[in-house]
C-alpha cells in the first residue's frame, strides 16, 4: 500500500522538486503544508502572498493546509497539525528545505507516530537547480539579497541562461557553495506537476532590509 504523506510546501523550487521526488517513489501526496506568518497574508520562509500559495495549489491539483504561527508556538502549532493528519491517515512528511534540522525534525514527525522523509537530502544545490529545470518546471526569482544581486534578478526565469549568470556571479563575488544559501529565493508557476501554468498579472519591487523582494500581487 502506497504511504500517504504531507508535503511541506514554501512555493519554491525546493518543495516543488522534494513534492515530485516524493510521487516519482510511490507515495501518495494528500495534502500540502504551508506556514504563514502570524498575519496570515505571508509565507514564513519566502514571504509570498498566501493567494499565491493557494494558487498554486490548486494549479497542482492538492489541498493546501495555511498554519498560522510565530516564533513562539511554531513547534506545538507543527507537531498539532502533524497529530490531527495522523487521525486522517497521513503517516509520513516530506520535506523540501535543504538547509532543515534533520533531528528536529524526525523528532517532531516520530512524536506523531510519522515517517519524515526529505528527498534533497545529499544533494549539492548545483545539483538541485539542474535538476530542477532539467524536469522542465517554470520559476522565478522572487528574492534576492541586494548586495549580491540586483533587482534586475527579480522575475528572472530558472533555466540555462539562468545558471550562466548565476555562477558568473558567483565567481565575481567570490561565493563559496557553503554561503550562497539565501542568496535568492524563487516561486513555480508551472510544470510537469501543474495542471495550468499561473501568469502573474500584478507585482511589484520591494527593497527591504537588504532584500529586494518581487510582491506578488495578483496571479491567475
Amino acid at each position: 500500500m502506497r504511504q500517504q504523506v504531507v508535503a511541506s510546501w514554501s512555493g519554491g523550487k525546493d518543495s516543488c522538486l522534494s513534492l515530485a521526488l516524493a510521487q516519482d517513489s510511490g507515495m501518495m501526496v494528500s495534502h500540502l503544508l504551508n506556514i504563514l506568518n502570524e498575519d496570515g497574508v505571508t509565507s514564513c520562509t519566502h514571504g509570498l502572498s498566501s493567494e499565491l500559495m493557494r494558487a498554486q495549489a490548486k494549479a497542482l491539483g492538492l489541498p493546501l493546509i495555511q498554519l498560522v504561527t510565530n516564533g513562539f508556538r511554531y513547534e506545538a502549532d507543527f507537531k498539532r497539525c502533524l497529530n490531527e493528519l495522523k487521525t486522517q491517515g497521513v503517516d509520513g512528511g516530506v520535506f523540501g528545505n535543504g538547509d532543515v534540522d534533520r533531528q528536529w525534525i524526525d523528532c517532531v514527525c516520530r512524536e506523531a507516530g510519522m515517517s519524515a522523509h526529505l528527498p534533497l537530502e545529499g544533494m549539492t544545490k548545483d545539483r538541485i537547480l539542474k535538476e530542477f529545470i532539467s524536469r522542465g518546471f517554470e520559476a522565478i526569482v522572487v528574492t534576492t539579497r541586494a548586495n549580491v544581486m540586483s533587482e534586475e534578478w527579480l522575475g528572472r526565469k530558472l533555466d540555462a541562461d539562468f545558471l550562466k549568470a548565476w555562477d558568473n556571479v558567483r565567481r565575481e563575488k567570490n561565493i563559496s557553495r557553503a554561503a550562497e544559501a539565501g542568496a535568492y529565493h524563487t516561486t513555480v508557476l508551472g510544470g510537469p506537476l501543474f495542471q495550468k501554468t499561473l501568469k502573474i498579472v500584478e507585482s511589484k519591487k520591494v527593497l527591504d532590509d537588504g532584500f529586494w523582494y518581487l510582491n506578488i500581487l495578483k496571479v491567475e
